[in-house]
């Protein structure tokens, strides 16, 4: 079964391929077509594999990319009826494209059984917030890249969608702090995964008060958030030197 998902996995890579060979020959088609074969693939993983394990699959670092390139796929597909710019859905693309590439690199197994600290009723809306709020602000960060290499000095699109997605970075916030009580006593713990998140929400906030006159420094701060953002994600693991955090299982 784990060699079918592979399989799924690998044809959703070469779709994100020709997509973005489609951004290169400026074929608009090629674009949309591929783009929704691979949200066709983005659609069946992440319930094939609910099924498959019996539950919801937010279980390990393999189920959460899953479903990162759904939410990111879903909201590339929305910006472009909105804007009808097929060049969106190949940011999308070009998002996910790394993380499969990531999620078939690791080494974490489907069938990854939560710790105790993760048994709680908390644990999926919290993550879906961040899921929804990474998507939503990755798209964000990789339109201010395309912004920047074709001298766009707006922020007027970003804008909406960085306030959007902060809406859900704080809701997300706000649940684990609830959730941090019932498990480990306090809202808040200056754990080093809570100050990097909390340190992500500031600088949208700034990115939200929109203080810049010029706005291609607002693409340049909407870009270091968003590394900022990922840090959060993957980057605390290798800060146990400076102390261990408690969002480290197993």
């Amino acid at each position: 079964m784990e060699k079918l998902i592979f399989i799924l996995l690998l044809g959703q890579i070469i779709c994100f391929i020709l997509s973005f060979l489609g951004l290169v020959l400026k074929k608009d088609k090629i674009i949309q077509i591929f783009s929704a074969i691979a949200f066709g693939f983005a659609i069946f993983l992440p319930v094939f594999l609910s099924f498959y394990t019996q539950k919801a699959i937010f279980q390990s670092e393999f189920g959460t990319k899953i479903w990162f390139c759904f939410f990111v796929l879903l909201f590339a597909w929305i910006v472009f009826f909105k804007l009808k710019q097929s060049f969106i859905l190949s940011i999308g693309n070009i998002i996910c494209l790394l993380f499969v590439v990531s999620v078939l690199l690791q080494t974490t197994t489907i069938h990854h059984e939560l710790p105790p600290a993760l048994q709680s009723p908390w644990f999926l809306p919290h993550v879906c917030c961040y899921m929804i709020a990474y998507a939503l602000l990755g798209i964000n960060a990789v339109y201010s890249v395309f912004a920047l290499i074709k001298h766009k000095n707006t922020f007027a699109f970003q804008e909406k969608i960085n306030n959007i997605g902060l809406s859900f970075l704080c809701c997300a916030m706000f649940m684990g702090a609830l959730w941090a009580k019932t498990i480990w006593a306090n809202f808040w713990a200056w754990d080093i995964k809570e100050v990097f998140a909390l340190l992500s929400v500031i600088i949208y906030s700034f990115l939200a008060i929109n203080f810049y006159h010029k706005k291609k420094y607002l693409h340049f701060l909407n870009i270091f958030a968003f590394c900022c953002l990922l840090f959060t994600w993957f980057g605390v693991k290798y800060l146990t030197n400076i102390g261990q955090s408690l969002h480290i299982y197993g």
